[in-house]
């Protein structure tokens, strides 16, 4: 029989041993760790690697489709010409080479709607004959108001809503008039952009117009 010295050291070995193995075990559980984090690194780095270079394969060759018309890159030299076939509509240009002509309400839009007037619809069919002769542009259809609120018993709830639905009405005639719908985008800025004054009520006509902005492509 073991004497009680020999049973305590026996156990102190024990528990020593016992303690060193479950160090070992919680070491390789760290390890195991630090290795599956080094994987997950590289794979990152990899990935963004690869999407860095399928981003710039992109950039370098257009896609195709509708979208890709409207992203064309800016060619001043593309409206050479095209302006001198406007003159009847009175074009102005802006600083990057843009054409911009304004269709006012009175010659366009009844008061208060977004309905074309038969005037207004052969002015964008005359516009649009001309545009057909050209190729590099495309159009924003600007859609402006007055500061006078609109009726709340209405059509529209809002300056911006009547003035969306007004750019969209040009923009769909230019579209029946033979414009493909690539080249057009619309927008509605209710009163944001006048024209003139809008507190004053002589000015506020000029302020109720659609604007055809032919951008260089």
């Amino acid at each position: 029989m073991k004497s009680p010295d020999e049973m305590l050291s026996l156990r102190l070995e024990n528990s020593f041993q016992k303690d060193k193995y479950l160090q070992n075990d919680d070491d390789s559980w760290v390890l195991s760790l630090s290795d599956l984090m080094s994987l997950l690194l590289i794979f990152f780095l990899v990935w963004t690697t690869l999407k860095i270079s399928e981003l710039k394969k992109q950039e370098a060759v257009p896609a195709g489709g509708p979208l890709s018309q409207m992203s064309f890159s800016p060619n001043p030299e593309a409206l050479e010409g095209l302006k001198d076939t406007l003159l009847e509509f009175s074009p102005s240009n802006t600083a990057d080479g843009s054409i911009v002509i304004v269709l006012e309400e009175d010659i366009s839009f009844d008061p208060g709607s977004a309905r074309l007037s038969e005037e207004g619809k052969l002015v964008l069919e005359r516009i649009a004959k001309k545009l057909k002769t050209g190729t590099h542009y495309r159009i924003r259809v600007l859609g402006h108001t007055d500061s006078q609120p609109v009726s709340s018993a209405g059509t529209w709830t809002s300056n911006f809503d009547l003035s969306i639905h007004r750019a969209a009405s040009a923009a769909s005639r230019l579209i029946a008039c033979g414009i493909p719908p690539g080249r057009i985008m619309c927008q509605g800025f209710g009163d944001l952009y006048p024209a003139r004054d809008k507190d004053k009520i002589k000015d506020k006509r000029f302020n109720r117009r659609v604007e055809l902005v032919i951008e260089p492509s």
